[in-house]
């Protein structure tokens, strides 16, 4: 799909210009949160590097400036890729937070881990990220904005310290999803690293990409490009309600309202991108950031209008799929380099422990190390997996209470795809199949399984070996817990209850 190569969409941003864009406007939403980091203190560089995994909840690769044709919304993001390696070409493993994470955290694939839709728990019989870490002297802390990600969820395996960060749905005008408290919580946790002579881990989920759209007001008039269309509806939100409505065809949304609620997403992450900023002036301020490995990913993307649908339910369209990756550790991965090779989100976890040298457990995972994958010719002939289970609990316990008159049977299947080359095959739990020539036609749009038949077979095959293998019944129990009353709130906010 292309060569190694490095950037080309301009010099790195000056301080002064990532300080211009985090202060811009500092009006609606409070003060930018580089205003309130007070430092992170100088810290002891151990022989191991740290780690520091942070998840953009729901973004999609386009989503950040580099991987996109907008401008520049998301400075501090670019400035590490500039310093990283991006894999332009990177794919999540499932189109939503459970089953994502669960790949990200154990390096397998979601048939074998099986925390998917109607089991929502990752069983302790794998061991997680965090718990290989912890074993290898590591000190661990996890921060979720995600109530998916919630203590007992199994996510929280191997933490020294797990926190869920979330912000009060009933809050008016909402326009921050846990961000601020997030990185205040985070800032915290590494100064207290100060004195530590061990490596840490740390893993972030920030939420401000996902539903509802209600960015700072400061941060979308930056990027509005809408200011002489003030009588659009949505014009500096979209509640989550509209997206159902809209997904089942009962909103019907113009060109210039799609292209506002867009907006609306892009602001988000934008907003985002300032935290990003504030975390890594922390690690810069105190010395190890390049004795760190920093990965800054997303867990799915987001459908915003592209196939009559937004949100990330229901498909497994690239829209859905392709996320931003980018790595930086100077030391194994070269700076400004832009990686076209295809690769997954199971790929972190071989990636970190070929770096710590950890080949025993390396060689027992589905995934490939990044420092493999991106060469491009030894790459060509690996398929990308991604599964969707059936939503069977989404449908019959909560999409059915909204819209009781509505035949949801069309969404109610479970999918499977696989990307070789340049064609994607999907199947569904019903039988159909579709072929997508993905160079030719990016966005999905035609269905070429008459024409290649010879393809279609191909990859029906080379995923049914693929997926064959599944894990233990006792894997496969749902042992998850009941939610708390505010995680149950902050997920019907988001739009799952």
């Amino acid at each position: 799909m292309g060569i190694s190569k490095k950037h080309t969409y301009g010099k790195s941003l000056s301080r002064r210009e990532i300080l211009k864009y985090s202060l811009y406007g500092g009006l609606a939403a409070g003060l930018a949160p580089s205003l309130w980091l007070s430092g992170c203190g100088k810290r002891q560089q151990g022989k191991k590097p740290n780690i520091i995994l942070i998840i953009l909840d729901t973004a999609r690769a386009d989503g950040l400036s580099v991987l996109a044709e907008h401008g520049s919304s998301t400075p501090n993001i670019d400035d590490i890729s500039q310093q990283g390696t991006t894999f332009v070409n990177a794919f999540a493993s499932s189109p939503w937070t459970v089953p994502s994470h669960a790949s990200i955290f154990t390096g397998y694939y979601s048939h074998r881990h099986n925390a998917v839709h109607d089991h929502f728990h990752l069983s302790d019989s794998f061991k997680t990220m965090a718990e290989i870490l912890k074993s290898l002297g590591y000190i661990t802390g996890g921060f979720t904005c995600n109530a998916w990600l919630r203590v007992k969820s199994g996510m929280e395996q191997g933490f020294d310290t797990y926190e869920e960060v979330y912000e009060k749905p009933t809050k008016p005008k909402k326009t921050d999803q846990g961000a601020s408290k997030a990185t205040k919580r985070v800032v915290k946790w590494l100064n207290q690293r100060a004195d530590d002579r061990k490596p840490f881990f740390l893993f972030v989920n920030y939420m401000e990409a996902h539903r509802p759209y209600h960015p700072p007001a400061r941060v979308l008039y930056r990027l509005d490009s809408m200011k002489a269309k003030p009588g659009l509806r949505f014009f500096s939100s979209f509640p989550e309600k509209l997206a159902g409505l809209y997904n089942i065809g009962r909103l019907k949304l113009t060109p210039d309202e799609l292209a506002r609620v867009q907006t609306l997403y892009r602001a988000e992450i934008a907003y985002l991108d300032e935290h990003i900023g504030t975390l890594i002036s922390c690690l810069r301020t105190g010395g190890p950031l390049d004795n760190t490995i920093l990965i800054i990913t997303s867990d799915h993307g987001e459908n915003l209008g592209e196939h009559n649908l937004i949100g990330h339910e229901f498909s497994l369209f690239d829209t859905v799929l392709h996320v931003p990756l980018i790595v930086r550790f100077p030391s194994a991965l070269p700076p400004g380099e832009l990686v076209e090779a295809p690769v997954s989100l199971v790929d972190i976890l071989p990636t970190i422990l070929e770096i710590l040298g950890d080949h025993a457990r390396l060689a027992e995972l589905k995934g490939v190390s990044l420092l493999r994958a991106k060469n491009v010719q030894a790459n060509e002939n690996r398929g990308i997996l991604a599964e969707y289970s059936r939503p069977k609990t989404l449908i019959n316990r909560h999409m059915r209470r909204k819209f009781p008159q509505v035949d949801l049977s069309h969404y109610d299947v479970s999918l499977k795809a696989l990307r070789k080359g340049r064609f994607k095959y999907v199947v569904s739990g019903r039988g159909e199949e579709f072929l997508y020539n993905v160079v030719e036609d990016p966005a999905e749009l035609a269905d070429v399984s008459a024409s290649f038949p010879e393809q279609l077979s191909r990859l029906r095959t080379e995923l049914t070996e693929l997926t064959q293998t599944v894990g233990p019944i006792e894997d496969r129990e749902d042992k998850s817990e009941p939610f708390t009353p505010e995680q149950r709130r902050q997920l019907e906010s988001l739009g799952y209850l």
